[in-house]
C-alpha cells in the first residue's frame, strides 16, 4: 500500500512501482518507467495536497487498465493498486 509521507523539511511524497507488463507504455506514454511519483512542496495547503493525491491515489490503476487493453493483455488484479 503507497501511504503520503512528510520529509523532514514538511514536503509530501510517495512513490509507486509500476507492474512489470505497464511500464515500457507507461513510460512512453507518462515518462517515469520504474515507478511512479508524487511531490508537494511544504508550503502547499493539506487541503490541495489531499485533493493532488487522491487524484494520483486513485487514477494510476484506471492507467494501468488503459495501457492494458491497449495492448490486449489482461493480467492478474493490482492488488492494493495506488
Amino acid at each position: 500500500m503507497v501511504t503520503l509521507r512528510q520529509d523532514k523539511r514538511g514536503n509530501y511524497t510517495a512513490r509507486k512501482r509500476l507492474p512489470n507488463d505497464v511500464r515500457d507504455e507507461y513510460g512512453r506514454l507518462y515518462g517515469p518507467r520504474i515507478e511512479a511519483k508524487f511531490y508537494a512542496p511544504a508550503s502547499t495547503k493539506p487541503q490541495e495536497v489531499k485533493r493532488g493525491w487522491g487524484v494520483i491515489g486513485v487514477l494510476p490503476g484506471g492507467w494501468y487498465a488503459d495501457i492494458r487493453e491497449l495492448s490486449g493483455g489482461c493480467p492478474p488484479d493490482l492488488f492494493g493498486s495506488f
